[in-house]
């Protein structure tokens, strides 16, 4: 209720991250960053009902609320309680790499970092898509003049903190991480969904 209420375009976001996903194989292995209680997951397993997602969280309230699920029954789903940003992501593991509104905590650094990681964890031709909170350049440099946000928020932090990038500068970290190129799927004021692509 508080994503359909915050998020613009909730429904057209959220099956924009399903679609974007490659048709092939018809059994992908997946890795949800901050899966919470499956609201992105539920809609993958729609296109592919026999594909494999590892799910991680902090949260394990919604990690619960999530196996309470009747559609998680019978689902090829590991659940993970832990950190996405010290977690051993592994190396040429997972076909697609998808995160919705998860990312928007951490500044530059701190993404550079996961979003290397993400790029290693991916096989060859894989995909990360993200679907989160964008800001305009201007909004950018206005909103992150607080010195003291700025600092938390480029460490791997616990704390609740709002930091959203621009799509220029978010397009700019995935390149230096290795993307071939970005796509962008879905875009309103405040949010969007981008597509980046490993090298065949």
């Amino acid at each position: 209720a508080h994503m359909r209420a915050s998020v613009d375009s909730f429904e057209v976001l959220y099956q924009s991250v399903a679609d974007a996903l490659p048709s092939t194989p018809q059994s992908p292995e997946i890795v949800d960053l901050g899966i919470g209680t499956g609201l992105q997951s539920e809609r993958i397993y729609r296109r592919f009902p026999d594909a494999h997602i590892t799910g991680i969280d902090l949260s394990r309230g919604m990690l619960d609320a999530l196996r309470a699920k009747p559609w998680v029954d019978g689902r090829r789903l590991t659940l993970i309680h832990g950190s996405f940003l010290t977690l051993d992501l592994g190396e040429g593991r997972y076909d697609a790499a998808v995160s919705v509104m998860a990312l928007h905590h951490w500044g530059l650094s701190v993404k550079q970092s996961l979003y290397q990681r993400i790029h290693r964890a991916l096989r060859s031709g894989g995909v990360f898509v993200n679907g989160d909170y964008v800001l305009s350049e201007a909004q950018q440099r206005e909103e992150h003049r607080d010195t003291a946000s700025q600092a938390l928020a480029e460490r791997p932090h616990q704390l609740h903190l709002d930091w959203p990038l621009s799509l220029e500068q978010e397009t700019a970290l995935l390149d230096r991480a290795g993307f071939s190129t970005v796509d962008i799927l879905f875009q309103s004021a405040r949010a969007c969904v981008f597509c980046a692509h490993v090298k065949r």
